[in-house]
């Protein structure tokens, strides 16, 4: 099992977005626990990873050694998400 640490700004940024969307960013950070590498994700920089979630991606960071997930970012894609 991995752990998931949601960090402040992302938790923030969740709560803003519509109810439907929180429902299915939250099963996608539930099968985190289980299975970090599933579902369409993409590595952008050494341990920082992406995870594409309808139109919304999370941005995280992946610690192999310590099993450990810590959620950086929680964004609509935009043409200025990766910038």
């Amino acid at each position: 099992m991995w752990s998931v640490v949601v960090r402040k700004s992302a938790e923030k940024q969740l709560d803003r977005l519509s109810k439907s969307a929180q429902v299915k960013i939250i099963l996608a950070l539930e099968t985190f626990k289980s299975n970090p590498f599933s579902g369409d994700i993409a590595n952008l920089k050494d341990s920082i990873w992406r995870r594409r979630v309808g139109s919304y991606r999370i941005t995280f960071e992946l610690i192999k050694f310590r099993r450990i997930i810590y959620v950086i970012e929680i964004k609509r894609r935009t043409t200025t998400t990766y910038s």
